[in-house]
């Protein structure tokens, strides 16, 4: 299956900045401990999704560049994120690319429209999402921000990422679900 790495980290699901992130980041404290349970978690969902302020974002991609303000921005080899939100769910494991979805900034309403629509992917129709695969990327912030790779909470405000293609080997069921090219 393919690896992605972002600066000198690597992931075998996916990272994720923006909205994710920082509830991430709210559930721990200075010292990197966490703080807090399930319930802890739940009202950071809550507080971030009416609180959260998009950050300015420029990606680099193909040879252009674009700036936007960010509501989530998840690269990833896998399909499923935070227990099974479908952010990206045309990601193939064994394609050689990155699946990225985009959420541009959204209105107050539209956070918890798009909130629904994730746990069934069906919010690749909603317009200010913007879903591509990609080799390579590049991201810049003026600040450091959040970010979490398969889990884990890290801080920057560049990101060079990009996908080793079939560098890891593994077992799996063919017969299963998976989602593994044929």
């Amino acid at each position: 299956m393919d690896v992605g790495r972002c600066n000198d980290h690597y992931f075998l699901n996916g990272m994720g900045l923006g909205f994710d992130a920082e509830v991430a980041a709210q559930n721990y404290n200075e010292d990197g401990l966490k703080k807090g349970g399930k319930d802890k978690y739940l009202w950071h969902i809550l507080k971030t999704l009416l609180l959260y302020h998009e950050h300015s974002m420029t990606v680099l991609n193909d040879g252009k560049s674009e700036k936007f303000n960010c509501f989530i921005n998840t690269i990833s080899i896998g399909r499923r994120f935070a227990g099974g939100y479908f952010l990206t769910p045309q990601a193939l494991a064994d394609d050689g690319l990155l699946d990225v979805c985009l959420i541009k900034e959204l209105k107050f309403l539209q956070r918890f429209k798009i909130f629904t629509m994730v746990p069934t992917g069906s919010h690749l129709k909603h317009p200010q999402v913007h879903y591509y695969k990609t080799n390579s990327l590049t991201l810049e912030f003026d600040n450091k921000v959040p970010h979490h790779m398969d889990g884990e909470l890290f801080f920057a405000s560049q990101y060079e990422i990009n996908v080793l293609p079939k560098k890891i080997h593994i077992i799996y069921n063919p017969e299963g679900k998976h989602y593994f090219s044929e």
